[in-house]
């Protein structure tokens, strides 16, 4: 199978909306007009907040709504700082800052740049030694990890390995203190320079997001907003307010590649070296047929689990029925 682009998947998005608006309502969701409403829908089976006109939680293969309780903060600068990390721009950029307003101390849950239009170098230096750095590439779509000895030789690694770091959609920082945070972005960019205690990037990124989630986690939420369905003028029935299909495991990116009456098919990618088990729920109805990679199953369960091998894929296809 051909290494996969993440970013030329995601390019069908917008042909795929009118097909996931017919799939929503084969499954019984209704809509209605509200022209003081943008109705924002979000075709990933994954639940994540993400930060677009505000604060959003955006519930899987279902509908996106504000969060009420929670605040984004802009600023304009060229560095920001989080817990242990500094990142330095070539040019001042805006960044929203995401807090829990109930908290008694405010404390930043995610942050998103916004870079300014063009070329820009981002350097990130950490408080203490870096052990270990997670790199999502794009093509091939996989993870890579950095201990301090390839960190070291990096230069001499590149070249012996992948000639160069271009293609990286993010990475993971981890200190010595296992403090952990991932940089994630809506464009590959490509890694110049990183020692134990900082990294370099150059990028024409229109956007990044910086989170403490694990890099899997964190590249979901740029999935999210670059495949948002925006419908002006439209209002969801209460029965979007929940997830319709979700993947529930912590390692897979899963990404509907086409919808057809009341079946969905993904494309589930497996990045890491080890083998996992992807797990899917449906919450709207019962899953009546499964087919992987073209064998197909009868069924009927919420719940389906799926085999992944390591940096392997699958075609998944679910159909379902209503309840």
């Amino acid at each position: 199978m051909p290494p996969t682009d993440l970013m030329k998947i995601l390019s069908r998005a917008d042909q795929l909306k009118n097909e996931f608006l017919n799939f929503l309502a084969s499954l019984g969701f209704r809509f209605s007009e509200n022209p003081n409403n943008v109705l924002m829908l979000n075709p990933i089976p994954y639940t994540e907040s993400i930060i677009k006109d505000g604060a959003l939680n955006c519930l899987a293969s279902s509908s996106c709504a504000p969060m009420n309780d929670y605040n984004v903060e802009m600023i304009e600068s060229s560095s920001i700082k989080v817990l242990k990390f500094s990142i330095e721009m070539l040019r001042r950029s805006r960044a929203a800052l995401l807090y829990n307003v109930k908290s008694r101390i405010p404390q930043i849950l995610l942050q998103k740049v916004i870079f300014s239009q063009g070329f820009e170098v981002v350097r990130i230096y950490c408080g203490t030694l870096l052990k270990e750095v997670r790199i999502l590439l794009n093509n091939p779509f996989k993870v890579m990890k950095l201990v301090p000895e390839h960190i070291n030789g990096l230069q001499n690694f590149m070249e012996n390995t992948f000639r160069s770091l271009g293609n990286v959609m993010g990475f993971s920082l981890i200190s010595n203190d296992s403090t952990l945070m991932s940089f994630v972005f809506d464009e590959p960019v490509k890694l110049t320079d990183l020692t134990k205690h900082y990294i370099e990037v150059e990028s024409y990124a229109r956007t990044a997001y910086i989170t403490r989630d694990a890099i899997v986690k964190a590249l979901r939420k740029v999935v999210i907003e670059k495949t948002l369905a925006l419908l002006n003028g439209m209002s969801a029935h209460p029965e979007l307010s929940m997830p319709v299909i979700e993947f529930l495991d912590i390692h897979t990116i899963s990404i509907p590649i086409n919808f057809e009456d009341e079946c969905v098919t993904y494309l589930a990618i497996n990045v890491s070296e080890r083998p996992v088990s992807t797990v899917v729920k449906a919450y709207k109805g019962v899953i009546t047929t499964v087919k992987v990679n073209g064998a197909m199953h009868s069924y009927r369960h919420r719940v389906v689990r799926v085999a992944l091998a390591p940096y392997s894929e699958a075609n998944i296809t679910l159909c379902l029925t209503r309840l």
